[in-house]
């Protein structure tokens, strides 16, 4: 059974645990518990711990009962950290999945409609942090002020926020374990996760730093031209089963197709066919996972009317076949 609900009613069916009913849980008084309803969750609850003003952390620990799909609207976004220890969470279309070595680091702005889907009786545990826009000016001005262009990136209003998709290494899951399994109570407990929140921050905006490239190259692109190519990013993570032209995105987002081209090679390292290809594989290998489609319709639903390009494609980027992945075999 698959529910499918909207974030009004996901909100309303939570309820906050009184002190009295979660004894066994320690709860300090920075903290407030969410119990999962049984409809959607065989267990399972979120711990919200207030760290600072404009900094709220979520300890997560769900298992779901059945497959859930919650239907999220366009809407107003802080800055935001989410790393998974155990489980995943699957997206169409806009965001990768979320779990493993996937983790998500999002800018303030606008957020566009998504689909986030729940797998049915997987354990899902780790961190979700928000920051208000104007308190992560506040802990990190000196990063801010010195990098061109990364207020641009991370503090948005009225636009499309920019997401990262940092790699999750050993030392940032180790934190998250810490964060988790706080060793504190009291207020020593709520210094040590600030701490720790700050710890894992550092290292994400490293990541970004490192794998995006974004702060050595931002100087050779103006901060609105970085925004402009974000932008078209954006719009190739929602039309990439039919994607418009290199031309006609260029047009779109108010800038040439060179200076297009040029920009996905500096901020994302590919190309921007390649970069079209990296997101129909990608949501290619989690129809396979799924194991309940042929090989030739997931190629189709992704875009591809040529299965020898799609086999191709697929193998370039994984190392094994579609039909193997269909079979459960672990890329290489």
């Amino acid at each position: 059974m698959t529910l499918i609900i909207s974030p009004a009613e996901y909100i309303r069916l939570h309820q906050r645990i009184t002190k009295q009913d979660c004894q066994n849980l320690n709860l300090e008084e920075f903290e407030t518990i969410y119990q999962k309803p049984k409809c959607l969750a065989q267990s399972g609850f979120t711990r919200r711990v207030e760290l600072m003003p404009g900094v709220c952390l979520d300890i997560l620990d769900w298992h779901y009962r059945h497959e859930m799909i919650l239907k999220v609207p366009v809407h107003p976004h802080p800055i935001q950290l989410l790393i998974l220890a155990s489980g995943f969470i699957d997206y169409e279309d806009i965001y990768p999945t979320f779990g493993g070595k996937q983790s998500y680091f999002s800018g303030s702005g606008i957020s566009p409609a998504y689909v986030e889907k729940y797998r049915r009786s997987q354990n899902i545990s780790g961190i979700n942090i928000h920051i208000d826009p104007k308190q992560f000016v506040q802990l990190f001005p000196d990063l801010l002020n010195n990098q061109v262009g990364l207020s641009k990136l991370f503090l948005k209003s009225d636009e499309l926020k920019t997401s990262f998709f940092p790699e999750v290494t050993p030392l940032m899951l180790t934190i998250v374990k810490q964060i988790i399994n706080a060793p504190f109570q009291g207020i020593t407990k709520k210094i040590y996760l600030q701490g720790k929140v700050l710890e894992l921050l550092a290292f994400q905006l490293e990541a970004i730093s490192t794998q995006q490239n974004q702060y050595p190259r931002l100087s050779k692109l103006k901060p609105e031209t970085v925004n402009r190519i974000h932008h078209a990013k954006d719009i190739l993570h929602r039309t990439y089963k039919n994607p418009p032209s290199i031309i006609e995105l260029a047009h779109t987002v108010g800038i040439s197709d060179r200076t297009l081209q040029r920009g996905f090679r500096q901020l994302f390292d590919s190309t921007v066919i390649g970069y079209i290809t990296h997101l129909r594989i990608q949501q290619a290998k989690q129809l396979l996972r799924s194991g309940d489609i042929s090989v030739t319709e997931v190629a189709n639903l992704v875009g591809y009317s040529h299965l020898g390009h799609f086999a191709a494609a697929f193998k370039h980027q994984f190392g094994i076949t579609p039909s193997e992945c269909l079979a459960g075999k672990l890329q290489k």
